[in-house]
């Protein structure tokens, strides 16, 4: 940890400002989160990380999701697979994204497929599988994806509401 040598006063409502070219350095802007952190007799402030958050959350999800549909969740930001049920992580967790797949989330589409197909989110050579895919978008800000899949059954309506309903869950907790 670097220190800045700027010091500042705390007003009469216990605020302090964030110095502009901090602001600026770490990418805030009105209306970022900040975390405080407290060490000993040191407090830490550190720009608050929605995909923390997001990942929290959606580790939460993933296995309760397979135990009542029997169909495997994953949960991805823009980069990498944040969480997904145990029986795949092998296969999935913490693995990059292609940058294809990256390009079809950015399209800001859902996607459902009613026969088997390729779906290459970590590797060029994925099993088919039937699939629902859909961008996580909290406050305009395209955060990840949410897929749910099945190598054997389709895709079906309550699935779909499955799907429709973590993405609701993860938006509105994400965004508080």
């Amino acid at each position: 940890m670097k220190t800045t040598g700027v010091v500042r006063k705390i007003d009469q409502l216990g605020r302090i400002v964030i110095p502009k070219e901090i602001r600026k350095n770490l990418g805030m802007k009105d209306g970022d989160g900040v975390e405080f952190l407290i060490e000993e007799d040191t407090i830490i402030l550190r720009k608050a990380d929605a995909s923390n958050q997001f990942q929290k959350l959606a580790e939460s999800l993933v296995n309760g999701i397979y135990d009542v549909t029997k169909k495997y969740l994953i949960v991805t930001d823009l980069n990498r697979v944040i969480s997904c049920s145990d029986k795949i992580s092998s296969q999935y967790l913490d693995k990059k994204l292609l940058n294809s797949y990256v390009s079809l989330v950015k399209k800001r589409e859902n996607y459902v497929t009613t026969q088997i197909s390729a779906l290459d989110i970590v590797s060029e050579e994925e099993e088919k599988k039937y699939y629902s895919m859909s961008p996580l978008v909290v406050n305009g800000d395209l955060l990840g994806s949410v897929i749910l899949y099945s190598p054997e059954s389709e895709i079906n309506e309550l699935d779909k509401f499955i799907l429709k309903f973590i993405l609701y869950f993860l938006e509105k907790n994400i965004e508080e």
